[in-house]
C-alpha cells in the first residue's frame, strides 16, 4: 500500500482516495453554482415581475386620469 491509513481510514496518497475528494469538492462545486444561478434567475424575474406591475400601475393611473 502506498503510506499508512490516516484517521478517516484512508490511505492518502492512493490515487482512488484523491479521485475521491476531488469529486466530492467538485459536487460542492456545482451545489453552489446551481444555487447561484437560482438565485440570480429568481432576482430577474423579481425585478421583471416589478417593472410589469410599475407599468400596470401607470397605465391604470392614466385610465383613472381619464375619467
Amino acid at each position: 500500500m502506498l503510506g499508512a491509513k490516516n484517521t478517516t481510514g484512508e490511505y492518502p496518497l492512493c490515487p482512488l482516495s484523491l479521485y475521491k475528494k476531488m469529486m466530492m469538492q467538485r459536487r460542492y462545486v456545482r451545489m453552489i453554482e446551481a444555487a447561484l444561478i437560482g438565485a440570480a434567475v429568481l432576482l430577474v424575474g423579481v425585478i421583471i415581475g416589478q417593472i410589469g406591475l410599475s407599468q400596470r400601475l401607470r397605465k391604470d393611473a392614466r385610465v383613472n386620469e381619464n375619467r
